[in-house]
């Protein structure tokens, strides 16, 4: 079955690779919407770091 634009072929990817992407692709989305809804790009970049800081975060409890 073809892939469409949104899907990633994960079978090449070391792990943890295809997570990165997945969060790429959902950080991609979620920023989109909120620059629909008419937030201004200084506060979704600031929004966008706190996603990401929290997410490292997880990753180091993961890890541990």
């Amino acid at each position: 079955m073809p892939m469409n634009e949104t899907q990633v072929d994960s079978s090449a990817l070391a792990p943890g690779q295809a997570v990165d992407q997945a969060f790429e692709v959902a950080r991609a989305a979620y920023e989109e919407a909120m620059r629909d809804h008419g937030l201004l790009n200084s506060t979704i970049a600031l929004i966008s770091g706190y996603a990401a800081d929290n997410i490292a975060a997880l990753r180091m409890e993961d890890a541990s």
